[in-house]
């Protein structure tokens, strides 16, 4: 739950909204949700080959988004692009055991003494 609300807030870009009333907000959180469920289904069934790696791999969501928003937006006259390839060129080890402290950010802070 807690990754398909970061998926969707940071990689699908539903922090930040380009239209200004409820109901347009609304239209743009319901095509947001239909593009990641569309994309999520097409990188469900991308099949990954078992290689002799050290490590199991993952689909990169970000790129299997572009992709598939990609797709979307193909005109008529285009011939579509093969996804699932796309997708499985693009992939993320999986390291287990992986936990880095977070990084903080600090900010320097800046006197108001330019505005004199």
């Amino acid at each position: 739950m807690e990754t398909s609300f970061r998926e969707l807030k940071h990689i699908l870009g539903t922090g930040n909204f380009r239209s200004k009333k409820r109901e347009y907000i609304e239209h743009e959180i319901w095509a947001k949700l239909i593009l990641y469920n569309f994309c999520s289904i097409i990188t469900q069934h991308v099949v990954l080959k078992r290689a002799k790696r050290k490590y199991e791999y993952q689909v990169n969501f970000t790129v299997a988004f572009n992709a598939c928003h990609y797709f979307i937006r193909i005109k008529n006259g285009e011939s579509p692009p093969n996804i699932e390839g796309l997708i499985r060129q693009n992939i993320l080890p999986i390291r287990p055991g992986r936990n880095y402290a977070r990084q903080h950010r600090f900010q320097i802070p800046v006197s108001f003494a330019y505005r004199f």
